[in-house]
């Protein structure tokens, strides 16, 4: 028996032309699993996992690759240069907040996906910045996306994204989540759907 969720605060998160062209591809979901109850994945914007997310993972890049820049002084591209500035400044009181906020991110979605639940969310926001956008645009796109990217990633849980639309000549995809060790259930529905 599988619960199917649909996380209405991921798909408030999107705009609204990705949502309406991903509600086929959730309806042939619901045909397959049943009807989705709807629910928000978060008490809080998703835009504060993606904040806790950022903190965790400045920590780690810097932990990883710090000493190196600090010997080394790379010449960095202007945007990497930026990001790198930014993890430095990461301080231990933002690590050690960011850490319990994960513990409590994971404990809620363990409870949300018990069992054999699955998520419904948009993969992405909206489309992937096209070629010929200046690349500063890419940034706020990225940071969007995060949000609903970091999901999974904060609960350590699978996520399968499957192509499903096309939205002002980009794809966009529909993404199922679910509980740790339900990988071969995520790969099973994704095979039905395809």
């Amino acid at each position: 028996d599988t619960k199917l969720l649909y996380a209405d605060d991921g798909f408030a998160h999107a705009l609204p032309d990705v949502t309406a062209a991903l509600a086929p591809a959730v309806q042939r979901v619901e045909s397959l699993l049943g009807r989705a109850l709807h629910v928000n994945v978060s008490d809080q914007p998703l835009a504060s996992w993606f904040d806790v997310f950022r903190t965790l993972q400045h920590n780690d890049i810097w932990r990883t690759h710090g000493e190196w820049v600090t010997q080394s002084k790379p010449q960095f591209g202007p945007l990497i240069a930026a990001r790198f500035a930014a993890v430095a400044k990461t301080d231990a009181a933002a690590v050690t907040d960011a850490q319990h906020k994960h513990t409590r991110i994971r404990d809620h979605l363990d409870r949300l996906l018990s069992g054999n639940t699955v998520l419904l969310m948009p993969t992405m926001p909206d489309i992937a910045p096209l070629l010929n956008e200046p690349a500063a645009t890419a940034v706020p796109v990225r940071e969007r996306a995060l949000a609903l990217l970091c999901v999974a990633g904060l609960g350590g849980l699978p996520q399968v994204s499957i192509p499903a639309a096309t939205v002002r000549g980009g794809p966009v995809a529909l993404s199922l989540i679910a509980a740790r060790g339900n990988d071969e259930l995520l790969l099973e529905i994704a095979r039905q759907l395809t």
